[in-house]
């Protein structure tokens, strides 16, 4: 699913459920445009540099509903915290690697890795809906 049919499908549902508020299109609006997993914070701060008064907690609640309509994956990265990110499944689907000195967190893609889960999966008989791997390690910058 691409980023702009992401956005509008979670704010045509958000909608549907009778959630028309600015801040939660925002909120989707917003975290549909990143490239990778974003904490509630970074997400909040992002929204009121671009002029939305957004308190923290009403992003928490965004989040947390969009997790429940299947629309934003929780990531819980240890070191760098709980991220949110658009539940993609297909192009624009990746990975994350964590440094576990700084927090840093960014994505790789891999498609030899992609053929050998969808091949584990089938060997195990297992209808596999989706799946997450998260590399831990040290950044170029603080692994010298």
């Amino acid at each position: 699913m691409s980023s702009g049919n992401w956005t509008a499908q979670a704010v045509e549902e958000l909608e549907r459920e009778g959630k028309r508020s600015q801040v939660r299109r925002a909120v989707v609006e917003k975290l549909g445009e990143q490239q990778c997993a974003v904490s509630a914070v970074e997400l909040n701060e992002l929204l009121r540099a671009d002029g939305h008064p957004v308190g923290r907690a009403t992003v928490y609640r965004a989040l947390e509903r969009l997790i429940e309509l299947g629309f934003v994956e929780r990531l819980d990265l240890g070191v760098a915290g709980t991220r949110y990110e658009p539940a993609r499944h297909g192009p624009g689907h990746h990975h994350h690697v964590v440094c576990e000195q700084c927090g840093d967190v960014a994505p790789f893609s891999d498609k030899g890795l992609e053929r050998a889960i969808t091949k584990a999966a089938g060997a195990l008989d297992f209808d596999m809906t989706a799946h997450e791997i998260v590399l831990r390690g040290l950044c170029g910058r603080c692994k010298d």
